[in-house]
């Protein structure tokens, strides 16, 4: 896995996997949270495949991300959103920048030409910080 943005939309991937038996009380509570949900009116989703990653290298690229918040909370915001909760970059301007930066008006928006470089920058950053960690 050498390219960064796989890495890191796997590291979204595994922050956000809850199946895990921590929760529950007996194993077939721990059954029945894992059956997958189905409702007539719902529509399949669409499975998204991401690289798989260990855990030892997900808690590498969690400290990196944790360097990142210390460095700033801004990037660090723009980066979980984007890999950990998948917004994409016009939500991200949307939703989140644009009342960060007019909070009173309605009327200007954030474009999405300014979410891709702060977007770049927390990745670089983040590169940085696992090139100073062998990740084999």
């Amino acid at each position: 896995m050498s390219d960064i943005k796989d890495l890191l939309s796997a590291w979204g991937a595994w922050t956000n996997d809850h199946h895990d038996s921590l929760g529950c009380k007996s194993p077939s509570d721990m059954l029945m949270r894992s059956a997958p949900f189905a409702d007539a009116n719902e529509k399949p989703s669409k499975g998204i495949q991401v690289a798989y990653i260990s855990d030892e290298n997900a808690l590498m690229v969690d400290r990196a991300v944790g360097k990142l918040a210390r460095h700033s909370v801004l990037l660090w915001a723009v980066l979980r959103l984007h890999y950990q909760f998948g917004w994409s970059i016009r939500r991200i301007a949307k939703e989140h920048l644009t009342p960060l930066e007019y909070p009173n008006d309605k009327e200007k928006k954030v474009a999405v030409y300014h979410v891709k470089p702060l977007l770049a920058e927390a990745v670089g950053f983040v590169s940085g910080a696992l090139s100073e960690v062998d990740l084999s």
